[in-house]
């Protein structure tokens, strides 16, 4: 457990500081995403997540056509179309997912992990999806819904998935003028009301622009948004929340809002400031401060992120998406390229392993940052055939051929390194050449 929070109280909170990160990080733009049978784009009611080898797309809009579900591919940068979320739950009534809709992708007893949803839209229904179900068998199933609490889902929901003590929870920020907080156990299919979420100085609950996430290891993140600055975390093991420094007002002045977004990483979180700006920034949890990154770019449309806005990360490929939304489909990359030394403080137990640049389309450098751990490095194809084994190093460049420097096709494929009895892998997206 990290020790930079401290059990039982707010932590003091340092001086935040609107620095530059010093990195070539920067945003790319990627396929549209589609227009589909309803012809319409992304807006409130969007969302957004990252599977293993995959990104979701809700379309959401509060229509009748807004339970559009789609996939989209990194390795070849393309969209595919899903079965549609279920307009009609257990009640009877039909219910398009709108304002407050949520995804999240998380494991539980099943191998290849689903999607989690949050359809919003004055609902609770809560779904989930299974992208490797049967093709006899509808893959979006209801679960059990949202705790009623002090009002329906409305805007401003999130969710986040997390393992804890080895078991599979859903995090839910209700949002919707509220402080409500839960966890859903995915095995039993269960909601359990845990700690309220911080009123802060502002009083304010949570609303248009509040947001969760998960850094992967000990912390969910919340950026509470609502015409506010304010950032907490949350200890999933204490079931305690603690203050911290709050995101900047920066260029704009404006604090968060909607369309704001929000993914952790390694100890750190990334934030975009929704109302209205394109302002992106980092969070690190050591020094307990913020610094200023790329902005969104404004794209065809010259829109900012507004309504639907979503944000989602890839531990595996280690890569942030963006769906801008708002009355468009633009749909963006932002590319760490952090180099080797960013992640040193972080404990080994809790990196991943980094593959720079990703996605590629000839050249990979795979290594532990931080570490001088000796790894056993071998390429695996999306069927989990072994394509190349690169041997023993620290570190090393794969160049997308196989064992007999054949260049291989585009696509996903996985980098296994092990190390004594540890292992980590990283998904690895090959371009065209």
């Amino acid at each position: 457990m990290r020790s930079k929070f401290i059990s039982g109280g707010t932590l003091a909170l340092a001086a935040t500081i609107m620095i530059s990160s010093g990195l070539a990080q920067t945003w790319e733009s990627r396929a549209d995403a589609p227009l589909g049978n309803s012809g319409l784009p992304y807006s409130a009611g969007s969302a957004l997540c990252a599977g293993d080898s995959f990104l979701f797309v809700l379309k959401g809009r509060s229509t009748l056509e807004s339970n559009e579900f789609y996939q989209y591919n990194p390795g070849l940068n393309n969209w595919g179309i899903l079965e549609t979320l279920r307009m009609v739950g257990r009640n009877g009534t039909p219910v398009p997912a709108g304002a407050g809709a949520s995804l999240t992708f998380a494991r539980g007893s099943f191998p290849a992990g689903k999607v989690h949803c949050v359809k919003g839209n004055n609902s609770l229904e809560f779904w989930s999806y299974s992208p490797t179900g049967r093709p006899k068998s509808y893959p979006w199933i209801q679960k059990a819904d949202i705790p009623t609490g002090g009002t329906v889902v409305t805007v401003g929901s999130s969710v986040a998935a997390a393992t804890v003590g080895g078991l599979p929870y859903v995090y839910l920020l209700k949002g919707s003028g509220t402080t409500e907080f839960y966890r859903y156990d995915i095995t039993n299919d269960q909601w359990q009301t845990l700690a309220a979420a911080p009123a802060g100085p502002s009083g304010r609950p949570y609303g248009p622009g509040s947001v969760i996430a998960f850094d992967g290891a000990d912390w969910i993140y919340a950026l509470k948004g609502n015409a506010t600055t304010e950032f907490f975390a949350y200890e999933v093991d204490s079931n305690i929340w603690f203050t911290r420094a709050g995101l900047p007002s920066g260029p704009s002045g404006k604090p968060a809002g909607e369309g704001a977004g929000l993914i952790g990483r390694h100890g750190s979180a990334y934030a975009l400031k929704g109302d209205s700006t394109t302002e992106f920034w980092k969070y690190d949890a050591d020094s307990n401060r913020w610094s200023v990154c790329a902005d969104l770019p404004a794209g065809a449309s010259g829109r900012p992120a507004g309504e639907g806005t979503g944000l989602t990360y890839t531990p595996n490929g280690d890569q942030i998406y963006c769906l801008k939304a708002d009355g468009t489909t633009e749909f963006y990359i932002y590319l760490l390229h952090p180099g080797l030394s960013e992640q040193a403080h972080v404990p080994t137990a809790h990196i991943a392993l980094a593959a720079v640049p990703n996605p590629s389309r000839t050249m990979f450098r795979l290594g532990l940052p931080g570490t001088r751990t000796a790894l056993n490095i071998r390429i695996l194809d999306a069927a989990g055939r072994l394509v190349r084994d690169l041997g023993a190093t620290r570190d090393v460049l794969w160049d997308g051929t196989d064992g007999r420097g054949q260049s291989l096709p585009p696509g996903i494929y996985f980098a296994s390194a092990t190390a004594g009895h540890e292992t980590w892998r990283a998904t690895l997206i090959k371009l065209a050449e």
